[in-house]
């Protein structure tokens, strides 16, 4: 066969592949998809409790008695028959109502390929996309590879690793290689014996007796050529990948199957579980494909039919009820304020520049005048309280205590004036030195852990004199060092104490109430399905709401022993009925939410929106007893 007759041969089973391609675009060939309802063991029920009844008595409040069978009608004859349970799969229509559980909903959906979308010589990528409000999310591939693409890849794949096999890798021994080895031998031998180049140690300064280097050597007897040939090989990779793969395998993906045979449409059962936010209350789903031949023609497909998921969750039966705590508003008011001015060695004086005094003083200032410019309140009296540390002479520390009490006074005074505070300008001002804080020493070493001898030194607080006292806890050198370094610089500091009035306030107490935001501020987690953060808060309330977010979170346990103490009602009995389904206990569960429907007819039809009861209503027929 000439070179022309081949051409022309390999030219028409080319584009005998093209036809087919046009004919699918022509006939608007699509994957179909569908929903995949499974029965309630999909959700991880467990009916196998003793008390799984298939047969009993459900009394209404009228006091009526009515006997609940698990049944199905016949379709030929219109009879209720008893129904064996068989797990299967079945084709729902375009919308589907699913259930949250744990802030997660699961997807199932059929994806189906027909049987004109799969031949040998084709690969078959199908895309589903979900939307869910602004968001898009892409979900892993499936790819549907045909017998003879397949080949096609690996064929590509096998000529490559080839070439790769020609490469010489980087980490391969450079003299070995790259060098014409035994007469670089024989040369080192001869005329550098001392030489260990071949080992692979150099050593330029060693010369041969005609001040011939290493270096010399070895570029004598490099392959300079093959060096070359190598790195152009190195270059040439992409593009020879690019060559000889004409179809790269597709990663993370969640099938790549081989078809070798065609028996009809392929289907495949997907299953994704997805996250929920505040957001998701409808998910829409389309699958998009893309058809691609070994001989590099290609056809993007229209999108499937759009299938929509609308999501129920049991923060529909949210209470949003706003609650009010009491609250006592006191006429008298004390705010207390603590800060550390350092002083020098023996000095009274307060210096702004020492150590950190200047972040404390400012501190001091911006408290007061926060306090003062609320306008809510009248200051009354003013307490200034100095503390010293333990650390020398009790008289000493008592003195200093004084003086520097009054210098702080002095400096809030000046503040006072330069913040022009009038109501500041005339209450009492009461100054108190404290020499010594032995009681502020004794709770920080009680939570202290890194003292050795630590009740040792407690025992020694009983000593009254506080000069043998320190000095007695001087002995434990190591712990002292600490104490001091640690715990005293703590001590020294100033306490302020305001004694303030409400203004336009006559009575000592008045009673009021106020909306509990921190209890809407959980509902409002609720409704954004952030359970963590609702549990977090409404643990504590022991309300409808709490039940809910436990059971949202799968915390049956802790949902029904609320519920259990809750009054009676529709919600509290559906949600009730809920728990005792999860459980197993099916008599139960038909009898409490056969109870929630006499008190709320709506709740029938919520009922069909949630698992573990909708199986039940279809187990015992419950909408021939509720809509008799």
């Amino acid at each position: 066969m000439n070179r022309a007759t081949l051409f022309l041969t390999i030219l028409s089973f080319t584009t005998s592949c093209t036809p087919s391609l046009y004919r699918i675009k022509r006939d608007r060939v699509v994957p179909l998809i569908s929903h995949a309802l499974y029965s309630d063991e999909s959700y991880n029920l467990d009916h196998r409790s003793s008390n799984n009844s298939k047969s009993f008595t459900f009394k209404g409040s009228d006091g009526k008695e009515i006997i609940i069978n698990e049944a199905v009608k016949d379709p030929q004859s219109g009879e209720m028959v008893r129904l064996r349970h068989l797990n299967e799969i079945y084709v729902s229509a375009k919308s589907l109502n699913i259930s949250e559980r744990g802030g997660v909903v699961r997807l199932d959906f059929i994806i189906r390929v027909p049987e004109s979308l799969q031949k040998s010589e084709w690969q078959t990528t199908l895309l589903p996309i979900l939307t869910r409000g602004a968001d898009t999310i892409h979900l892993e591939k499936i790819i549907l590879t045909g017998y003879g693409f397949k080949r096609s890849q690996i064929k590509g794949y096998k000529r490559y690793e080839r070439f790769l096999r020609t490469i010489i890798p980087d980490d391969a021994d450079f003299i070995e290689v790259y060098t014409d080895l035994p007469n670089l031998a024989i040369f080192l031998d001869r005329h550098l014996p001392v030489s260990r180049l071949i080992s692979g140690i150099e050593n330029d300064s060693i010369t041969t007796r005609f001040g011939v280097s290493e270096k010399k050597i070895l570029e004598h007897y490099l392959k300079e050529w093959l060096i070359e040939r190598n790195n152009r090989k190195k270059e040439e990779r992409q593009r020879l990948f690019l060559k000889y793969v004409k179809h790269p395998y597709i990663k993370n993906s969640r099938l790549d199957s081989v078809i070798k045979m065609v028996n009809g449409d392929f289907a495949y059962h997907y299953s994704q579980e997805l996250n929920t936010t505040e957001s998701s209350k409808k998910i829409s789903l389309n699958i998009c494909a893309q058809v691609k031949s070994i001989w590099g023609s290609s056809l993007t497909l229209p999108c499937s039919d759009t299938l929509n998921y609308y999501i129920s969750s049991m923060i529909n039966f949210t209470d949003t009820t706003k609650r009010y705590i009491s609250k006592v508003v006191e006429r008298r008011v004390i705010e207390s304020f603590d800060t550390r001015i350092n002083f020098g060695v023996n000095s009274t004086e307060i210096d702004p520049e020492l150590d950190s005094n200047r972040f404390y003083l400012s501190r001091l200032r911006d408290y007061i005048s926060n306090v003062c410019r609320k306008n809510l309140y009248n200051t009354d009296s003013v307490i200034i309280t100095a503390f010293s540390s333990p650390e020398g002479p009790f008289k000493l520390n008592e003195d200093l205590s004084i003086h520097r009490g009054e210098s702080v006074y002095r400096y809030f005074k000046r503040s006072i004036d330069s913040l022009k505070m009038d109501s500041l300008s005339g209450p009492i001002v009461k100054r108190v030195s404290v020499a010594e804080d032995w009681p502020g020493l004794r709770n920080l070493i009680l939570l202290e852990v890194n003292l050795k001898d630590k009740s040792s030194i407690l025992e020694l607080f009983t000593i009254k004199d506080p000069d043998i006292r320190e000095s007695k806890i001087l002995l434990h050198k190591e712990d002292y060092r600490y104490i001091k370094e640690r715990l005293y610089p703590t001590l020294r500091r100033v306490s302020f104490t305001f004694h303030l009035s409400r203004k336009d306030m006559e009575k000592d107490t008045i009673h009021t109430s106020e909306e509990d935001t921190l209890y809407m501020r959980g509902v409002l987690h609720l409704q954004r399905r952030e359970y963590a953060r609702a549990v977090e808060i409404l643990k504590e309330y022991r309300d409808i709401n709490s039940a809910i977010a436990y059971l949202s979170m799968g915390k049956d346990f802790s949902a029904s022993e609320i519920l259990s103490s809750l009054k009676e009602s529709a919600s509290v009995l559906y949600l009730k009925a809920i728990v005792a389904s999860i459980r197993g206990d099916e008599e139960s569960a038909v009898n409490l939410f056969l109870r929630s429907v006499e008190l709320n007819l709506s709740m029938a039809y919520r009922g069909a929106l949630d698992p573990e009861i909708s199986f039940l209503i279809k187990k015992y027929n419950l909408n021939n007893e509720i809509f008799r």
